[in-house]
């Protein structure tokens, strides 16, 4: 009976014994080295979804089922069709007289009925472009009205106010004769003479005005080259 009861005061002090601090550290290098293990593994699975980094729809599958493709090969393409840009290159000599903000008219060819729909610069990138030897810099206009009928890739013609002036006299840029001193002049007609004035011109239109600042006045008869 002595030895039974050395014995279950032997199990007692075993059970009550604190655990080794070398049990703790092993037990904690398995379970770091098991959460290890599960991270990898979670890395791996993340590697092997692909995921688009915008919403839209995939307009292109460029690879199959077991094949193997690089790393800058495209796979599949996917377009935005909710939030749409308009890219523009513009020629070094116009960039300096437009900003970000600025007013744009916008058309569409495949709607060409539609009316001229308005938005603003949203950017422009700092880096030029260079098409066929000329200096382009790309604009971005983003559309705050989205179109259901707007397809990617469609041609847009975009027509940028940079400035603008109302209750101005205007001519034909036309009736602008440019002089080699660099003074400019324009012909008037007075009842049955004609006269050259000089005069001075301020902004040029898109539709072929440009603003007289001084020189002619309103009612004055402007003589064109087609005038006959």
């Amino acid at each position: 009976m002595g030895f039974a009861s050395s014995n279950s005061s032997k199990n007692l002090e075993l059970k009550q014994a604190t655990p080794r601090q070398i049990d703790i550290d092993l037990y904690e290098g398995q379970v770091k080295q098991a959460q290890a293990s599960v991270s990898a593994a979670s890395e791996q699975l993340s590697q092997a979804i692909l995921r688009s980094p915008i919403n839209g729809k995939v307009s292109q599958i460029d690879i199959k089922i077991g094949e193997i493709t690089g790393a800058n090969s495209n796979a599949i393409s996917v377009i935005n069709t909710q939030n749409f840009d308009i890219e523009a290159d513009i020629p070094e000599t116009d960039i300096g007289k437009i900003s970000i903000l600025n007013p744009v008219e916008i058309t569409y060819d495949a709607f060409s009925e539609d009316p001229i729909k308005m938005d603003v610069i949203a950017s422009i990138d700092p880096a030029e472009i260079s098409i066929e030897g000329v200096v382009y810099y790309k604009v971005t206009i983003t559309l705050d009205e989205q179109d259901d009928k707007l397809r990617s890739g469609l041609t847009a013609n975009i027509n940028i106010i940079s400035k603008q002036k109302e209750n101005v006299i205007a001519i034909p840029q036309r009736a602008v004769i440019e002089k080699i001193e660099g003074e400019k002049i324009a012909k008037i007609l007075k009842g049955s003479t004609v006269s050259e004035i000089q005069i001075e011109t301020g902004l040029r239109s898109t539709d072929g005005n440009i603003e007289i600042l001084s020189g002619i006045n309103e009612g004055d008869v402007v003589i064109t080259a087609e005038t006959k």
